[in-house]
């Protein structure tokens, strides 16, 4: 049984899931598993107000398993790579 995303109809990609999380893992980050959804990353993101989606709902994504969703994003390209998200996360999760 897998998840599907009701909104798009879009199903869980469970091996690219898992794949993202071992080279993760690699480079010795936390993967997307450990997030609890507080926000923290948001608050402190300073491009987020041009984001279509949040990075928090972005970990949610990647997470549940919806590549696909969080690539085909048209504005998710504008993250400026500043890592305060990582930094504010209480969890540590890239």
């Amino acid at each position: 049984m897998s998840i599907t995303d009701l909104t798009s109809m879009a199903e869980a990609q469970v091996a690219e899931r898992q794949e993202i999380n071992e080279r993760l893992h690699k480079l010795q980050e936390e993967v997307s598993d450990f997030c609890y959804q507080c926000a923290k990353c948001t608050s402190g993101c300073e491009a987020h107000k041009l984001l279509e989606l949040e990075p928090h709902k972005i970990a949610a994504l990647l997470k549940r398993g919806l590549i696909d969703e969080m690539v085909n994003s048209e504005i998710i390209w504008t993250c400026m790579s500043c890592f305060k998200c990582k930094e504010r996360c209480p969890q540590k999760v890239a």
